[in-house]
């Protein structure tokens, strides 16, 4: 349903926080494997990675938590299916919901993750000299 009125920064707001609500999840289950794994002889190098970029997650979404406030703008139904992620909410009074199919979405957030963890995608292997 289309909401009057709504700009596409407030839609921009609310694809945002979907995306940033799912990759609090992921950082948070990657830290949890990473920390039962017993295959690494240092986690807690990477886990305290995770927790930093979980961190300035947690800053961006409390940011954006505001602005929607602001706007009149809450989200009450997030489901999770075989084809993405559907997000029900409230706009001044105006009910709308947002689609958003996986394959969208995952490379959105890899390269949020990516920024969130202070690495550049491909930067790595461009600077190894032989030894």
């Amino acid at each position: 349903m289309a909401v009057p009125h709504i700009s596409t920064d407030e839609l921009s707001l609310i694809k945002s926080w979907l995306l940033l609500i799912f990759i609090r999840k992921v950082f948070e289950r990657d830290s949890r494997i990473l920390k039962d794994s017993g295959l690494l002889k240092s986690p807690q190098v990477y886990v305290d990675m995770i927790t930093s970029g979980s961190d300035r997650v947690a800053v961006v979404m409390a940011e954006i938590q505001n602005e929607l406030t602001k706007r009149k703008i809450k989200i009450y139904e997030i489901k999770q299916g075989e084809q993405g992620i559907e997000a029900r909410y409230v706009c001044r009074s105006y009910r709308g919901e947002m689609r958003i199919l996986w394959s969208a979405l995952r490379s959105e957030m890899l390269s949020r993750m990516r920024a969130y963890l202070g690495v550049q995608q491909g930067k790595l292997n461009e600077h190894v000299s032989p030894i």
